[in-house]
């Protein structure tokens, strides 16, 4: 699903249907109905629009990682590679990087690319909330379709110009 919706939105930049940190309302619908056709959903475009907020915190944190002495980028396998001694000074410091030690981030190039359409400033979630609540809709983060199960603090650096912005808190559950 994260695939097909990546491939929508890298579509929609391609066709320059986007505004500020995020897309048009036309775009999300478009992609709504695309994604709904392709897996015989009734998503809406608010539920896409929560996953594309979650994946580019995923993107910025698998960066921020990267950009840390000891960690590096497996292309092969495409997955963060260091040695266990800085795995676990990050994870001590860290304890929610632990689903990043190991995960495989195919999409972790995509996501790149798709930031770097979407602001050439760098990603700011705070900036993004705020374009959306002009939109007049509350914004969930979510990873699945399903009801929520616990709270996630949403929380964007944009690598740039504005380290360690805290956006509001965002509601998170399982994408599958």
């Amino acid at each position: 699903m994260d695939r097909c919706l990546i491939d929508l939105m890298l579509e929609q930049v391609n066709r320059g249907n986007k505004v500020g940190e995020t897309f048009t309302e036309q775009a999300w619908a478009e992609m709504a109905e695309s994604f709904n056709a392709k897996f015989g959903l009734q998503t809406d475009m608010f539920t896409l629009e929560n996953r594309y907020i979650l994946m580019m915190k995923e993107r910025d944190d698998v960066n921020n990682i990267l950009n840390l002495d000891g960690f590096d980028w497996d292309g092969e396998k495409q997955i963060i590679v260091a040695e266990d001694e800085h795995w676990e000074a990050y994870i001590k410091e860290h304890p929610d990087a632990t689903i990043y030690k190991g995960k495989t981030w195919e999409s972790y190039g995509d996501l790149c690319k798709l930031y770097e359409h979407l602001s050439h400033e760098g990603f700011n979630c705070e900036n993004l909330m705020i374009e959306l609540d002009n939109y007049g809709h509350e914004i969930d983060m979510v990873d699945d379709f399903s009801s929520s199960t616990h709270k996630q603090h949403c929380k964007r650096t944009n690598p740039i110009s504005n380290p360690g912005i805290d956006a509001r808190k965002a509601q998170k559950t399982e994408w599958r």
